[in-house]
């Protein structure tokens, strides 16, 4: 993001911008739709998610509000019925429920240090922790972070990581 304060710059302006928009969403929308908007909405720093059960032209109405905040801070909605990407997570509606998975961008081409690479011990013997360590904290469903692992231990094969450092890394 540039500078080394640019995140916490994005952190206050957004924080300041949700206050400001409190207070118009319940001019605009009213009291139950306010508290349903704060409780519902997510965000890491500049990012936000809503899970939105109003209608389009609500959505629609939300954004044009939120574009009036600040002239040169605007905001865009993607938004699916079923899925939706937040971050390095797939968000999954399955029926009542919600199921997260990893998401990466299309431009990721999942290449890893090599391991034989000159960088200190350590910090390659903890890639496939931590590697590991992301798809566990991200992913919701067992089956789906199997399939991930395996493809992991594949990609860290495919970098010469030792058999037995990946397998240590994943499965403990």
């Amino acid at each position: 993001m540039g500078t080394k304060v640019a995140s916490t710059y994005a952190t206050f302006t957004i924080g300041y911008l949700e206050q400001k928009s409190y207070e118009r969403i319940e001019d605009i929308f009213g009291l139950t739709f306010k508290r349903e908007f704060i409780s519902s909405w997510k965000r890491f720093l500049d990012d936000c998610f809503i899970s939105w059960t109003k209608s389009k032209a609500d959505l629609d109405n939300l954004k044009n509000m939120l574009n009036t905040l600040h002239e040169y801070i605007k905001f865009t909605v993607e938004s699916n019925v079923s899925q939706l990407p937040f971050l390095d997570c797939f968000v999954i509606k399955r029926n009542t429920g919600i199921e997260t998975d990893i998401f990466y961008k299309p431009t990721d081409s999942k290449t890893y240090l090599l391991f034989t690479s000159s960088h200190p011990k350590h910090s390659k013997i903890s890639i496939p922790f931590s590697l590991a360590r992301r798809l566990r904290t991200i992913i919701s469903e067992e089956e789906t972070f199997t399939k991930h692992t395996k493809e992991l231990e594949q990609l860290l094969l495919k970098q010469k990581y030792p058999k037995t450092l990946i397998k240590a890394g994943i499965y403990g």
